[in-house]
């Protein structure tokens, strides 16, 4: 083959390669910005879930303390009618 020939195959083939390899790292570029959004779009999901199970735990937490007050006064109340039986039980037994 002649010099020229090989020459312009060369530049053919190599102007084939780089537009192929732009095509490729386009669409890679693309692909990675996409991506991207994706997952700042998850991230800002993440924290909306995030604030949701805050405000979930903060109202179990005070739903909690609630319930403890009301177990706390039943055992108050308990122990006052307790204290009242044994007071009637222990006068009639002593009386």
């Amino acid at each position: 083959m002649d010099t020229p020939i090989v020459a312009a195959l060369i530049g053919v083939f190599g102007a084939g390669f780089f537009g192929a390899l732009g095509f490729i790292l386009t669409g890679l570029r693309a692909a990675i910005l996409e991506n991207g959004a994706g997952i700042k779009d998850a991230g800002a999901h993440i924290g909306r879930l995030e604030v949701a199970f805050g405000r979930l735990e903060e109202r179990t937490i005070s739903e909690f303390g609630q319930v403890k007050d009301v177990l706390a006064r039943i055992e108050a109340t308990q122990a006052e009618q307790g204290r009242q039986i044994e007071k009637l039980s222990g006068g009639q037994a002593t009386g």
